[in-house]
């Protein structure tokens, strides 16, 4: 089974490595890009999307990938002010050079520029990546079904995979047809944490979850603080900050510490305004944080440090055949102390959600709302303007 994981991972990453591509251009306008090879009195090439047979009397001009990695740095360094659209411009370049390990550099740094890894805001990247299937995806898989489709296009990711790449496939995933159930499942049980970020970014793309958006829920019940926070990016730049903000603050008062703490995580990693009354009102409660009393034949948290010592207590006096047999009686003795860690876990909690508030607060506002949570509201009082 490991050797059949390992040729398949292999054949994957040849598949979609990038090979040396040249520029076909004809006499008659038409430009074809892929792995050329002389067959007769025609050239084979190889694209992405097939392969053409063209006869060369008919070829205007044939450019290497070498040539086309020149043209592409010189336009570069023609640029100017290098912003979204003039990088994705560049991009787009690229992609008709067929040099996609340069498209993929480029779309990274449109994305640096538009200062969200999301790309939120701009209607021209999200079109752009959603043309970038025949770069992603091989074309046997083009009109798959819509598991395997999810299926390979999740292989395309790991965690060698930029930005921009994962961000295309998130958004090839929202488009591929009656695939709700299989991203939520992806998104809830994926072992890999770029595939759960994905399929968050997908099935937010496709605003279609239920009641309540599968993404917030992984921002509080993931273990791993990357896709909690791809999680709550991932919302906010489908539907807004506005939206996450009362689900979160509801949590603010929940039952386990855990979820409180991450609650107020994902409200700093809001930065709205609006969440900064529920983080100041949930402070007192958080600094007399009581955990429930558990139930009847629940498992304890303790640790036991013993010594035990055996003894001879006594002796059974048996007669048997006019003799006397003296059958020796063995008992132990336990000494030592156990030690329960109920008490300290509460009060560990209690400071990890105080200080949680706490940053989150700081994040929102720009300032300290200081140690004591009982000050909290002063403190956003003397912050309020005059009148309100």
């Amino acid at each position: 089974m490991r050797s059949r994981y390992i040729v398949h991972a292999l054949s994957l990453y040849f598949a979609t490595a990038a090979l040396p591509a040249d520029e076909v251009r004809m006499r008659d306008g038409t430009v074809h890009v892929g792995t050329t090879r002389v067959v007769g009195t025609q050239l084979e090439v190889k694209t992405r999307g097939g392969t053409v047979l063209v006869p060369q009397a008919q070829i205007a001009r044939i450019r290497t990938d070498a040539e086309l990695r020149d043209a592409l740095h010189r336009l570069e360094a023609q640029v100017q002010v290098r912003g979204v659209h003039a990088c994705l411009e560049l991009a787009r370049v690229a992609r008709g050079f067929g040099l996609t390990d340069e498209m993929w550099r480029l779309l990274d740094a449109a994305l640096r520029h538009t200062g969200s890894s999301e790309g939120a805001g701009h209607p021209r990247m999200a079109a752009f990546l959603g043309e970038l299937e025949p770069e992603v995806l091989p074309r046997k898989w083009w009109k798959a079904s819509p598991d395997v489709r999810v299926r390979e296009l999740m292989l395309r990711l790991d965690r060698r995979s930029s930005k921009a790449k994962s961000l295309a496939v998130a958004t090839l995933l929202a488009r591929v047809p009656d695939a709700e159930p299989l991203l939520r499942r992806r998104a809830r049980g994926d072992h890999h944490p770029e595939r759960r970020i994905a399929a968050l970014r997908a099935l937010s793309i496709r605003q279609s979850d239920p009641k309540v958006p599968t993404a917030l829920l992984a921002a509080i019940l993931d273990h791993d603080p990357a896709v909690r926070q791809a999680a709550v990016l991932a919302h906010t730049a489908a539907r807004g900050r506005t939206t996450a903000v009362p689900f979160f603050a509801k949590l603010l008062h929940h039952d386990q510490a855990q979820c409180r703490v991450r609650a107020a995580e994902a409200l700093g990693m809001l930065r709205d305004p609006s969440a900064l009354p529920h983080l100041i009102a949930a402070g007192p409660a958080a600094a007399a944080f009581r955990r429930k009393a558990p139930p009847a034949g629940s498992t304890r948290a303790n640790v036991a440090v013993v010594q035990q010592e055996s003894y001879l207590r006594d002796y059974d006096v048996e007669v048997a055949m006019a003799s006397f047999i003296a059958n020796p009686r063995v008992d132990v003795i336990q000494s030592g102390a156990v030690l329960d860690t109920t008490v300290v876990q509460v009060r560990t909690e209690r400071v990890q959600i105080v200080r949680a508030l706490r940053d989150a607060a700081r994040v929102v506002s720009g300032a300290d709302p200081g140690a004591d949570p009982s000050r909290w509201a002063a403190w956003l009082a003397a912050r309020q303007p005059a009148g309100r």
